[in-house]
């Protein structure tokens, strides 16, 4: 599961951003609205990162998918991330 750490820290995040205390699901609704966000925009700027940005942006992805998975939500995640391919053909032409 994520660490206890992790989770204060989402939490605090969450909290300042206007959202109540967080049960498992909510935590997990909030990473799948991240990780559609994440994948919508290298979706729609793929051609216009650089390496850099590109690289920032997987991780990020990948960051998302991690906490999904940890929440239960990994095989979810994996679709939604399948459904970007674009982003990893383009990245593929840099290292991560």
């Amino acid at each position: 599961m994520i660490g206890a750490n992790i989770r204060q820290e989402t939490q605090e995040i969450a909290q300042a951003m206007g959202y109540r205390e967080m049960d498992q699901e909510s935590l997990a609704d909030f990473f799948e609205k991240r990780l559609s966000r994440l994948v919508a925009l290298s979706e729609t700027y793929a051609d216009d990162l650089d390496a850099e940005m590109t690289r920032i942006l997987r991780r990020a992805i990948f960051s998302s998918y991690l906490d999904l998975r940890d929440l239960g939500r990994g095989d979810e995640a994996l679709k939604q991330i399948r459904g970007g391919a674009r982003l990893l053909a383009v990245a593929g032409k840099s290292s991560v």
